[in-house]
């Protein structure tokens, strides 16, 4: 059984024969249901982890930060 790293290669390899063709829209009927489903896992992966790189950051502020800009007893409303 080959690793995944070269399953994903064999995928790629796929949609990149449709695109040396001519493809400008690649119709599910023209890819396998297996390299389908490889690259949308591949894809929504590489998203995934720009997701939590942006949102990393964000999530590291103390929670002193978050409890003060909502206002000092966590209520929205205190703060007007």
């Amino acid at each position: 059984m080959p690793p995944p790293h070269e399953k994903l290669a064999d995928s790629l390899s796929a949609l990149q024969g449709l695109q040396k063709a001519g493809h400008k829209v690649i119709h599910s009927r023209e890819l396998s249901r297996t390299h389908r489903e490889r690259l949308v896992a591949k894809v929504h992966s590489e998203l995934s982890q720009k997701l939590d790189r942006r949102t990393a950051p964000e999530m590291a502020r103390p929670l002193g930060s978050v409890a003060h800009s909502l206002g000092t007893n966590g209520d929205r409303r205190a703060r007007r």
